[in-house]
């Protein structure tokens, strides 16, 4: 369950991230920077006030929402929306925009132009977007709490269940699960700059 959350919830912070930053990066303006910046301000705020007004819109206007994965889904996606971001920005700033005038010239629209160019080449940054927003949900607590289904329990969850009711050995196990799970994103990244920073270290010595 905490991996098909942590995995659901990092594609679809990136499914909202990709277009905010392409507005911020290749089109600017006003409400490119407005609709860029709110997810920072979002962010910003703890999880239990981001669950709480989840919650309140759910019981308000969309009861048929409320303690449905698809709602804890979206409340992790605005929780780590910025990650993405961060993420899918720096990749995007290196991709050059004549890349993408040239095919529009030769009469490709903007979405295929995105999907065929742009994406792969900001692929690597997509891929550390989702690791990390993936790390973020795997021990995110307090929205989880608020926003699971009935009966349902993430790693997270499990770990403070057991933790407050002072089984610290029964709690052990998931502690563990979470570690290595959480550990793999981290790996992931890691490797990821190590192999960066060799490939610069061979060009400078080269």
């Amino acid at each position: 369950i905490s991996l098909s959350f942590g995995l659901g919830g990092s594609v679809l912070a990136v499914i909202f991230a990709l277009p905010l930053v392409s507005l911020a990066v290749r089109y600017q303006g006003k409400f490119a920077t407005l609709a860029d910046r709110i997810p920072y301000f979002i962010h910003s705020l703890p999880g239990i006030v981001v669950g709480l007004t989840l919650v309140f819109f759910a019981v308000r206007y969309a009861f048929v929402l409320y303690q449905t994965v698809p709602l804890l889904l979206i409340g992790y996606a605005m929780l780590f929306l910025p990650m993405a971001q961060s993420a899918i920005r720096a990749a995007l700033v290196q991709v050059s925009r004549q890349l993408e005038e040239v095919a529009l010239s030769l009469g490709k629209n903007a979405l295929s132009v995105f999907m065929r160019i742009t994406l792969p080449l900001i692929a690597p940054g997509v891929g550390a977007g989702l690791a990390l927003v993936f790390l973020q949900i795997m021990k995110e607590l307090t929205a989880t709490l608020l926003l699971r289904p009935s009966g349902v329990d993430t790693l997270a969850t499990k770990v403070w269940e057991l933790t407050d009711n002072a089984q610290y050995a029964a709690s052990a196990p998931y502690a563990a699960a979470l570690i290595l799970i959480s550990g793999l994103p981290v790996y992931l990244l890691t490797m990821r700059s190590f192999t960066r920073s060799s490939k610069r270290e061979k060009v400078f010595d080269g």
